[in-house]
């Protein structure tokens, strides 16, 4: 019984002893793991903030696209404008003209519907 009483006792000593030890091994390990995490926290922030600059500058150039897109537009319908009253003078100027009133001689027509 003694016998018994001095594994118990063994017992009872080396099993706090070795979960203090595995205690402690876990611990050093989510440490290191804590360490890992915490400095891929710092890249991620760090491409994070690179990506967020990025985006200001697409932005900002979306913008700028935006503004010289609308720019253009506005250029091509003054532009549009302009040549049609440009036509509309053109084809009054036509109209009055003697010249471009009178009939094609035939020989001209012929001369024109042959292939080149």
């Amino acid at each position: 019984m003694n016998v018994v009483m001095l594994w118990i006792k063994s017992l009872l000593l080396i099993v706090p002893l070795v979960l203090a030890v595995y205690l402690a091994m876990q611990t050093k390990s989510l440490a290191a793991d804590n360490a890992e995490m915490v400095e891929q926290n710092k890249q991620l922030k760090a491409q994070q903030v690179a990506q967020n600059a990025e985006l200001n500058q697409l932005t900002e150039r979306n913008a700028d696209l935006e503004r010289i897109f609308k720019q253009k537009q506005q250029r091509q319908q003054q532009v549009e404008v302009q040549l049609r009253e440009d036509i509309s003078s053109l084809r009054q100027a036509l109209a009055e003209d003697e010249c471009y009133q009178r009939l094609w001689p035939s020989n001209v027509i012929k001369r024109l519907q042959q292939p080149y």
